[in-house]
């Protein structure tokens, strides 16, 4: 029984000397030839090449840990002890992630560090005495935060760190020219409908306002609202009748059109210009308007709406 005990720690011995020639992995505590057959022999470490793959990914041990793990995360498995076991694999909508040997097992809401001690335990208790287990998220689908609208490049992006609105809207590129006043942020807060964040642009960008600047959130959808075309209408004694096109964000005046229509003609009635504007339930009204109590600052000019019809009448003499 002796002898062959003995053979049973030199063919560890062996395997030993095989794992290191094939992993070629320095440093592998293995044993001398001169050691004694009977001599206890150290359980191997795993290799440095294997352990740290967040290493290796550019994400150092002191930062792990932080960021939770969620639905859609995809995760990379390494098991030393069973390399079968080695798998990218991304969580359910469930929380879950399926391994082989192992089937279904909960992860979301847990930390790298907890995973791996969740897998290790499981396998300590079925498969592995003291197994040396290796979770990295490679992909951390569920700290994105989607940028829509009138930005320089929508699409998702990863929140892998804490970013505020306009840091985010930076990596969009930026806006456009389409860009209107506000902006949407939509976040989830469990209620129904989420929640809805408006935020004025200019206090954002121009202001700098830091109320305004957000901190963002996992699964923030950041719409950056388009600025809607509006147009009015100007007929009778002007220069250059016709549709003037303007921005909703960007409103003209009564006397700010008639200027973009050329100026009125010397014929033109300046006492009872007349604005036809649709009221908001339907109606129509008419606003008669002296432009020159405007001009001479006696009037406030009026602000015109989309759709306005802007008729100046000739004088009767």
């Amino acid at each position: 029984m002796r002898n062959h005990a003995g053979s049973a720690r030199v063919g560890q011995w062996t395997r030993g000397l095989v794992v290191a020639a094939i992993c070629q992995v320095p440093g592998l505590a293995v044993p001398s030839p001169s050691t004694a057959p009977d001599t206890p022999m150290p359980e191997a470490a795993p290799p440095a090449a294997l352990e740290p793959a967040r290493v290796q990914a550019g994400v150092p041990d002191a930062g792990r840990g932080r960021d939770l793990i969620g639905a859609a995360d995809l995760l990379e498995v390494r098991v030393f002890e069973l390399p079968e076991l080695q798998s990218s694999v991304r969580v359910n909508a469930d929380g879950t992630i399926s391994l082989p040997l192992i089937g279904s097992l909960a992860v979301a809401g847990m930390t790298e560090a907890d995973a791996e001690a969740t897998l290790k335990s499981v396998l300590a208790d079925r498969y592995v005495k003291d197994p040396h287990v290796s979770v990295l998220v490679k992909e951390h689908e569920s700290r994105k935060v989607s940028v829509i609208g009138a930005v320089v490049r929508p699409g998702a992006y990863p929140l892998l760190a804490e970013r505020s609105l306009l840091q985010m809207i930076s990596e969009a590129g930026g806006l456009t020219r389409e860009a209107g006043a506000d902006l949407l942020v939509i976040r989830n807060s469990g209620t129904s409908g989420g929640e809805r964040l408006r935020v004025d642009l200019a206090k954002l960008v121009v202001e700098a306002d830091p109320a305004a600047n957000i901190p963002l959130r996992p699964g923030d959808i950041i719409n950056v609202l388009a600025d809607e075309s509006i147009y009015i209408y100007v007929d009778g004694a002007v220069k250059s009748p016709g549709q003037i096109e303007t921005r909703a964000s960007r409103p003209i005046t009564l006397l700010q059109a008639l200027i973009r229509s050329g100026g009125t003609t010397d014929a033109a009635n300046a006492k009872q210009v007349r604005v036809l504007r649709k009221a908001d339930d339907g109606s129509r009204e008419t606003l008669v308007v002296d432009t020159k109590k405007i001009r001479r600052g006696k009037q406030d000019d009026i602000v015109l709406r989309d759709g306005d019809v802007v008729v100046v009448p000739e004088a009767l003499f």
